[in-house]
């Protein structure tokens, strides 16, 4: 082998190691394995030329560096049997006149260039830059379009789905309204723009200064395109206790199609099953079964309400409100079930002509059940544990109601009682938001 090649190959192993053996063999074979298409660093320079390829910065067939042949030496190194005649062969079906030949410059590159990991290190930062550029143009692609469908939503106070598509079409280049345009730009618009999505309105987004929105919304309520996994968690959490507040059953059950109805329809049993999962391990109230046939989220009301804290995403308070948690008014989840039952108990003292202190405790139970059920048929009957699953708390919530009207002549004021109520259920947002 030529003498520049043995030469630059020991002077980079003192280097890198202070001394030529025993490395000189385990570096001399590694390379020529590469060379030969064999071991890890043969595996990785195939991805790496792969992601370069992406990149668009693949290269031709490597070159070896070629010393000067004038003066030759012996090898030296000891690599194993099979990798000596593997290279000895591919040499001879080669340009090169001898092995040696070949080996020197494999050891030539090795010393000039670091060998396939310093070729690789090479097109790796090669390619990195390469990304670099992409991504910074993507970024100001993305900024131009940005403002551009902005530009568009400037003059509005608010938009819906139909006018973003219209403002995509109509406003940057490149890009078509579609799925692709809503995930990419529509939360980049919002931002620009300062909206949000609107709780009254499905799909339709305001600008909060100048059209109303409140400081709590219905979670259920966002657009799906909006959602990430914390979104669709807390709606689904969300969603499973408003049923349990509306039936009668305990613990209240929430199935997974339950869970996929709530999001739209637009999510697959594999996303929300560790929703639920998630659910239950996060939140106190809630317990997961796992089913092949349907798998359910079970909803223990009073578990729920008796842990607030845990649970204070169900139960926002509302900054505005200086008195304590206890102090709070009825939570608005429950305010419209509470609402009804105690219309439902002073329609029945108006008919029976009885007081308030008159009604029977399963008089009350009765209007409760009647409330958080309004499907129920007047002339359905209930069975006890309809009764029985009413709690004293809901009694007690029905009570402090009908407190809070002035009901002390039920008969003569009647009709005022029950404008009241419906004045208060006028004045509600959406579910589980709080009243401004």
């Amino acid at each position: 082998m030529p003498v520049e090649a043995r030469e630059a190959f020991d002077d980079t192993l003192r280097e890198r190691f202070a001394r030529t053996n025993p490395y000189g063999g385990i570096e001399l074979e590694r390379e020529l394995r590469a060379v030969l298409d064999e071991g890890p660093l043969a595996e990785l320079r195939e991805t790496v030329e792969a992601v370069a390829e992406t990149f668009g910065q693949a290269d031709g067939e490597e070159k070896t560096r070629s010393p000067d042949r004038s003066e030759t030496t012996p090898v030296q190194y000891r690599i194993a049997e099979d990798v000596r005649a593997s290279i000895m062969e591919l040499a001879e079906r080669s340009d090169y006149r001898s092995a040696g030949a070949f080996v020197g410059d494999v050891m030539l590159t090795y010393a000039v260039e670091g060998g396939i990991v310093g070729r690789l290190t090479e097109k790796l930062d090669r390619v990195r830059k390469t990304a670099e550029r992409e991504h910074d143009s993507e970024i100001d692609t993305k900024e131009r379009r940005t403002i551009a469908i902005a530009d568009e939503l400037a003059d509005t106070v608010q938009f819906d789905l139909r006018d973003f598509d219209r403002a995509v079409d109509q406003g940057p280049r490149g890009i078509d309204a579609g799925a692709y345009a809503k995930r990419e730009y529509l939360p980049r618009v919002l931002d620009e723009l300062g909206f949000v999505w609107s709780p009254s309105e499905a799909e339709t987004f305001v600008d909060p200064d100048i059209v109303e929105a409140p400081d709590y919304r219905d979670p259920t309520a966002k657009p799906t395109i909006l959602m990430d996994e914390a979104d669709r968690q807390l709606a689904l959490k969300f969603e499973a206790y408003r049923n349990a507040v509306s039936t009668w059953e305990r613990p209240a059950s929430f199935t997974l199609t339950d869970a996929i109805d709530a999001l739209g329809g637009r999510v697959s049993r594999q996303t929300v099953r560790p929703l639920l999962r998630e659910i239950a391990e996060e939140s106190p109230g809630f317990q997961y079964t796992d089913s092949k046939e349907e798998p359910l989220l079970s909803v223990r009301r009073d578990e729920v309400k008796n842990a607030r804290e845990a649970n204070s995403d169900l139960f926002p308070k509302d900054p505005s409100d200086e008195t304590s948690d206890s102090e709070q008014s009825i939570d608005e989840t429950d305010r419209h079930w509470v609402d009804d039952a105690a219309r439902r108990v002073l329609s029945f003292c108006e008919k029976a002509d009885f007081t308030l202190e008159d009604v029977p405790p399963q008089v009350i139970g009765n209007k409760i059940v009647r409330a958080q059920n309004p499907e129920l048929p007047s002339d359905e009957y209930c069975d006890d544990s309809a009764f029985d699953s009413v709690t004293e708390a809901e009694h007690d919530l029905v009570w402090k109601r009908l407190e809070e009207i002035d009901t002390e002549d039920p008969i003569g004021d009647i009709d005022a009682s029950m404008d009241t109520l419906a004045a208060n259920e006028r004045g509600l947002t959406t579910d589980g938001g709080h009243r401004r």
